[in-house]
């Protein structure tokens, strides 16, 4: 099965924090100079982008999730296919934002290559 994402209030207000107290050191450290304070954008910017996608991923989660609970045994063949199919990309999806957000706050992530990124 599918890792899935936590949508109980503790994890999301941790994530919150979590995030709040980033924009906080990337605000700090970006009046440095220019260079840096593109680069705290940059991160800012993505670290928001993946906080917006995180509630409709969770919409689209929650809607397949009943969908396959209380219609799969209704579905034929290819419907069902389609639906596990749908499952399995937005759990992919899930887990990008996740692991842009590790990215972003500078967390480790399983299987992460961080070789691509220049330093």
């Amino acid at each position: 099965m599918h890792n899935q994402i936590s949508v109980n209030g503790d994890s999301g207000a941790a994530a919150a924090n979590e995030e709040s107290r980033a924009g906080r050191n990337l605000s700090a450290s970006v009046e440095s100079s220019p260079v840096s304070w593109s680069q705290g954008v940059k991160f800012e910017v993505l670290a928001n982008l993946a906080h917006e996608l995180r509630t409709p991923i969770q919409v689209l989660i929650g809607f397949i999730d009943i969908l396959r609970d209380d219609w799969a045994a209704e579905l034929s063949a290819q419907p069902h296919e389609i639906l596990e199919r749908m499952n399995a990309n937005i759990h992919d999806l899930a887990q990008t934002v996740d692991n842009m957000m590790d990215l972003v706050l500078g967390r480790p992530t399983k299987g992460n290559n961080s070789s691509f990124i220049s330093k």
